[in-house]
């Protein structure tokens, strides 16, 4: 009995930068943001996923994902893994 998770698997990122540099009521104004498409396969069928973020919070998420990268390379998650395959 295999207990594995049958998750997306992640195949290829594009992203584009994005800046509004001023508006009509707003001069000297600047607002990045950061347009990302993920593209993931799962059992055989591609998906596309589109995110828009600011830098900010491009910055969390980046943070959180190495955090979590971090803890699943340590040896008590190791040991849940080789229970679980």
């Amino acid at each position: 009995m295999s207990m594995s998770l049958d998750l997306p698997h992640y195949t290829d990122l594009e992203w584009r930068l994005e800046a509004q540099l001023s508006s009509r009521s707003l001069e000297r104004q600047v607002q990045p943001s950061i347009l990302l498409r993920l593209h993931a396969e799962e059992e055989g069928v591609p998906s596309v996923h589109t995110i828009e973020t600011d830098p900010v919070n491009l910055i969390h998420l980046t943070n959180s994902l190495e955090t979590a990268l971090a803890e699943i390379k340590s040896q008590h998650c190791r040991r849940i893994m080789r229970g679980i395959k």
